[in-house]
């Protein structure tokens, strides 16, 4: 009995701390996980999946077996690269061009031989590009997992137990990319990447499940498509939304849900400045949360090292929450040094 009040008050407290906080979101431009050379700023993107002759026939074979259908990997092969196109469109660091040709390879999850230095050279001229980028090797499998359960239904005023059906559809898209060097053919990145994403549909009836999802071949291009956003973001510095918590109140400080206000109406320098005068007051409490606010006004706006120092300050304050924000902004502060050395110009 005692575990279950104390179960129940953690609860409430939790609900109660939960309750001074509110959420906002925005956008941080991120480095590249690798480094590519400051030569490369001009990129062509091409498409290697189709299959060369000694690999069509199992291509369709497979196609045909599996009930993917001749064709829908190398379709969804083309979203992919899309993908990767939305992303480096949107990104400061390169020019790029896509290709209008299909270059032959395997048409499997296998990576074919690299292209000779005269083709990639060949390649990239006919967009100026430094260099050339390619799906090599892609593949789809999925996985159909089912289950019932009961839900209750009112008809006529009465209630019974009616069976459904779940249909859980497990999509696994897997990636191989190379890079080349436009000068000498040199691979200067080649990755397998893979992901899975799980569909699901609910019904009366198998079939009836099974018809609310989307059909394979969109399955299939959605996480295609998903994958050539990540691989931007492994060769390209890339936008990504982030989450923050930040404080709308604190004990006896009705100026907290003024700056809540100006928040939600995206006035930070109003918010910022209501927050500072909450410093003059003599409670430490209240006081820390505005640090805190403070550290988050100040990532909004650009200035990390601000941000970083008044995270610290709420911190030493007493503010436990801010020893994992100062984490975070230190991470931002270290990647924004690799962000400048990957969007400098070569000399």
């Amino acid at each position: 009995m005692k575990s279950n009040n104390l179960l129940t008050i953690l609860f409430f407290f939790s609900l109660l701390f939960t309750s001074c906080m509110g959420t906002i979101q925005f956008r941080v431009m991120k480095p590249a996980d690798i480094d590519v050379p400051q030569s490369i700023q001009y990129l062509a993107t091409a498409n290697r999946y189709k299959p060369d002759k000694p690999y069509r026939a199992w291509n369709v074979i497979e196609g045909i077996l599996s009930g993917e259908g001749i064709g829908m990997d190398r379709r969804s092969a083309e979203v992919c690269l899309e993908g990767l196109n939305a992303v480096l469109n949107e990104s400061p660091r390169y020019k790029y061009a896509q290709l209008a040709i299909d270059l032959p390879g395997t048409g499997t999850a296998n990576f074919p031989e690299p292209l000779q230095a005269s083709e990639v050279d060949r390649l990239c001229q006919m967009s100026k590009a430094d260099a050339l980028v390619t799906i090599e090797a892609f593949d789809s499998d999925s996985k159909a997992d089912f289950s019932t359960f009961t839900r209750k239904v009112t008809q006529n005023n009465e209630s019974r137990d009616v069976t459904y059906h779940r249909v859980e559809s497990n999509v696994r898209v897997t990636v191989g990319w190379r890079m080349y060097r436009a000068k000498d053919g040199v691979i200067l990145d080649q990755y397998r990447m893979n992901e899975n994403l799980v569909f699901k549909g609910e019904g009366t009836s198998r079939n009836d499940a099974v018809s609310k999802l989307p059909s394979k071949e969109n399955m299939v291009r959605e996480v295609g498509r998903r994958l050539g956003n990540l691989y931007a973001s492994r060769i390209s510095p890339a936008w990504f939304w982030v989450s923050r918590n930040y404080f709308t109140q604190a004990p006896k400080t009705p100026e907290m849900k003024l700056a809540r206000r100006a928040v939600r109406v995206n006035n930070w320098e109003e918010a910022a400045r209501i927050w500072k005068t909450v410093l003059s007051k003599n409670d430490p409490k209240s006081s820390s949360r505005a640090m805190f606010n403070l550290a988050l006004a100040s990532e909004y706006s650009g200035d990390l090292k601000s941000a970083t120092d008044w995270s610290e300050q709420a911190y030493k304050n007493g503010l436990q929450r801010a020893l994992e924000y100062n984490g975070t902004l230190r991470q931002r502060l270290f990647d924004e040094e690799r962000l400048k050395n990957q969007l400098s110009k070569p000399e």
